[in-house]
């Protein structure tokens, strides 16, 4: 099920955010959801038989993109940003609330983040793919790719960045992020 099915499946079951970033279960009893080890809050939604167990997770600010602005937040190259401008701080993921999200593209997300962040990010990334290019590294990389091992747990495991591994395995063929995320 991908982000746009569930937060359909989400609201025809009942589920609603409030103005405020927090969401309520169908029978209107706020739920606690939990962070993604990311510092975003998601919840996470039962569908199928229960005997299946099967779960789909939904980001409050996802959510609170979508009642805001609809299938925009799914257009290519669109992302629901964190803005809290109460603080003056840009990328508060805790806030949830509809002045606390707006729609963007990808570049104005990272435009947010303040420009010595932007730097110090640009020369690790830069770094990490001169590093990458270490034969045996490489070789057992790709084969971790190969045996169905995702990007991120690759990542895990060698010490790289997603956007680095995606970069590395899109230029050889092996897809990238958005075709490993599982």
């Amino acid at each position: 099920m991908n982000s746009k099915e569930a937060i359909l499946y989400a609201l025809k079951k009942g589920y609603r955010i409030t103005r405020e970033g927090e969401v309520l279960n169908p029978k209107g009893i706020q739920i606690r959801g939990k962070g993604n080890g990311r510092g975003y809050r998601q919840f996470s939604i039962r569908y199928g038989p229960r005997s299946e167990g099967k779960h789909v997770t939904i980001q409050y600010h996802r959510f609170q993109g979508y009642m805001k602005y609809g299938d925009r937040i799914f257009e290519k190259n669109m992302c629901v940003r964190h803005m809290n401008h109460k603080l003056g701080v840009a990328d508060d993921k805790s806030d949830n609330s509809w002045d606390g999200v707006q729609l963007g593209t990808h570049g104005d997300n990272q435009m947010d983040q303040p420009k010595e962040v932007r730097i110090a990010r640009s020369k690790k990334a830069t770094s990490m793919r001169k590093d990458l290019i270490k034969g045996d590294i490489e070789r057992d990389m790709v084969n971790d790719r190969k045996d169905g091992m995702s990007i991120g747990k690759i990542a895990d495991k060698y010490g790289k960045s997603k956007g680095t591994l995606s970069y590395f395995f899109e230029k050889r063929g092996l897809g990238g992020v958005r075709a490993l995320i599982k």
